[in-house]
This record gives C-alpha cells, structure tokens and sequence, in this order.
C-alpha cells in the first residue's frame, strides 16, 4: 500500500515538473507538450494515462480528461482514425492516446502474420463498429480501466472477418477535444 501511494506521488511529481519518462515506453526526450517532427502532442489532447495496470498488455487506461460522449457521428470519425495507422510509431502516435505508445513501440513496423511492415488498417475491411462497452473484452478493461472509460470508447474491428475471423484486430478509441485517439487494441 504504501509503495503504491510513493509510486503514484513520484509519478505526478514527474507530471507535475513537465517530464513523464520510463513507465510506458516513454524516454527523457518525451515531455507533455512534446514535439517530434512537424507534430506537436499537446497534454490537453495527449494527457498522461490514468494507471499502467499490470495486466499483460503493454499499454495503459487511457486518461479520461478531456473524452467526449460518444456521438451519433462516432462511428465514421473512429473509423476514419483507425484507417490513419500505418504500423509506423511515428505516425500511428498521432492517432494513439499516450496509453498505447508502448504498444506501438513494440510493434513499429510490424504486423503479426503479414509479410510487410505495417498494422494493415489502411487496406482491412472493417468488420464492426460497435460502443465499447459490447466488446467481448469490456468487462475485463473495465475491472483495470474502469467502467466509465469503456463507456467513452468506440471500438472499430478490421480485418478480414468471416472468412478468417482469428486475423481481425479490434482497436479501442476516445474521442479527446476532436481528435479520436486509439488507446487499446487486440491482437
């Protein structure tokens, strides 16, 4: 208990001082407001995750601050961030909640089963697009992210569905302030 409670002041010391680094896949470099290229990752839109749980995934809960309820409009505008990534951490980072920046550092440039470097969003058929909270993987991101979260995420599944549904990745997003922003996934 009390090294959780010593973890969590030291993480929003870190916060709080403009610096978020080696949790998650972040490096020294990497400060709220960051940028890198011609991108800048604004901390009203990019705020740090809510909690990095220790459940198997690489990455975190995705904060809450700043998510919009989700909207009739919801569905095209997931998709369409959804179809922005392109398996390259450089540009899938702007369409990813700082969640999920340490999985897309683990998977830079690779796509499980495929022999080209890429997610293959961009040529997947999408399969579903459905509310979070219909996901068959709600309940259990809820008991580590909590309830609410789910309730503010679409989920898009792309792949090739029916004719092999084990190859279709189901992605996780919220929508910050207008920017749609992917923060869980599976595979």
């Amino acid at each position: 208990m009390a090294a959780k409670l010593i973890t969590r002041l030291v993480m929003a010391f870190m916060v709080a001082g403009g610096v978020y680094w080696g949790i998650g896949g972040l490096s020294p470099g990497d400060s709220l407001g960051a940028s890198h290229g011609n991108y800048v990752y604004p901390a009203s839109i990019y705020p740090p995750p809510s909690s990095w749980p220790k459940w198997g995934p690489a990455g975190g809960c995705a904060s809450r601050r700043g998510v919009e309820r989700l909207s009739p409009s919801a569905a095209r505008s997931a998709v369409a961030a959804v179809r922005h990534l392109d398996g390259k951490f450089a540009n899938d980072r702007r369409y990813s909640d700082r969640a999920y920046w340490p999985v897309l550092r683990e998977t830079d440039g690779f796509e499980a089963g495929s022999k080209q470097k890429s997610r293959g969003t961009t040529q997947s058929r999408v399969v579903s697009v459905v509310p979070a909270v219909k996901s068959v993987y709600a309940r259990m991101v809820g008991h580590w992210c909590g309830r609410e979260i789910v309730r503010l995420s679409e989920s898009v599944t792309v792949g090739p569905g029916r004719s092999a549904p084990a190859l279709d990745a189901e992605y996780w997003l919220v929508d910050r302030r207008g920017h749609w922003l992917v923060w869980f996934s599976n595979p």
